[in-house]
């Protein structure tokens, strides 16, 4: 199982996936655009086109800007 922060609120998922899949599935699971988001695994950033697994923690910083 995929463990998921999103921050800044704290809030954490868990998804299941049946073997292991490319960040962009995970961010679309939960309904995130990538593009909206910096992923962390641990202290390593990852991209949309990284393989995550079962078992990893991942953290989603929801990013703004401003104009």
């Amino acid at each position: 199982m995929v463990k998921v922060i999103i921050l800044p609120n704290g809030d954490e998922v868990s998804i299941k996936f049946s073997r292991p899949v490319r960040l962009i599935n995970v961010l679309k699971e939960l309904g995130f655009n990538p593009e909206g988001v910096v992923a962390l695994r641990g202290d390593e950033l990852i991209t949309e086109d990284d393989v995550v697994s079962d078992d990893d923690l991942l953290k989603l910083i929801k990013v703004r800007s401003f104009g």
